[in-house]
């Protein structure tokens, strides 16, 4: 499997962009009002720079690009309802059940982030399309994790059975199987970067860590993923009402 080194594509966007590291450089200082520390100093023109190991990656913008849903009941509620009487009767039937989403991500390149890098992810599921897989996850040599999720499911219904009768009611909880390929973003969000200046009277470099954010932009923090998902999702809540057997 190849893998994407993160840090090794920051070093290589920033050497290719000084000039407008630079700019950034300053126009940071002045936001904070050290302009100052830049006077007799220009930005290192071999680009020495050294980003630190305790960064963060977000993994973002996750768009599935094929998936093949397949459902299944499964049965929360299963109950015969009789109606000895002359009259029509009412009764009402409801389940509240917990159910646990499980959901494997796998990458197709590997992703080499160091070990003390924080990977955080934000991945929406297939499913409603609002629902979130969120939190800190790691991986390990197999570039895949799994994530899983407690759903409750309340539902109610009422039934009306004919008199001299008995009916079956079954409420169901519907599971989607999902599989699909996906493609989303690798983005470092925060840490810091050693980077060396040198004197423009001396000759001689000092070295200041700067926010990676204020660096590079997003676009060159960032680097296209992709991979394979599976999992299995709760979608909705089901009634079935028949004649008992």
């Amino acid at each position: 499997m190849t893998q994407i080194d993160i840090k090794a594509k920051l070093q290589e966007r920033y050497e290719r962009d000084l000039p407008n590291v630079w700019k950034r450089i300053q126009d940071y200082y002045a936001s904070i009002g050290q302009s100052s520390q830049l006077d007799g100093y220009e930005l290192d023109p071999a680009g020495n720079v050294e980003f630190y190991a305790d960064y963060g990656v977000a993994l973002t913008d996750f768009t599935y690009v094929t998936q093949s849903p397949t459902y299944a009941p499964l049965i929360a509620f299963d109950q015969n309802f009789s109606n000895s009487s002359t009259g029509m009767d009412t009764v009402t039937a409801s389940f509240t059940r917990s159910e646990t989403d499980t959901f494997t991500f796998a990458f197709t390149e590997g992703l080499k982030i160091g070990a003390k890098a924080t990977v955080k992810v934000g991945i929406p599921l297939i499913a409603d399309g609002k629902a979130e897989v969120s939190g800190e996850i790691s991986f390990g040599a197999s570039q895949q994790w799994t994530k899983s999720e407690s759903q409750s499911w309340t539902s109610t219904t009422t039934v009306q059975i004919p008199p001299n009768s008995t009916l079956e009611v079954k409420g169901f909880i519907q599971n989607a199987t999902i599989n699909a390929t996906f493609t989303g973003t690798a983005t470092a969000t925060d840490g810091n970067v050693l980077v060396w200046f040198k004197n423009v009277s001396t000759g001689g470099y000092s070295e200041w860590p700067l926010p990676v954010t204020v660096l590079l932009t997003k676009d060159q923090r960032s680097v296209p993923v992709g991979g394979t998902f599976s999992g299995v999702e709760g979608v909705m809540t089901v009634w079935n009402v028949r004649p008992a057997a």
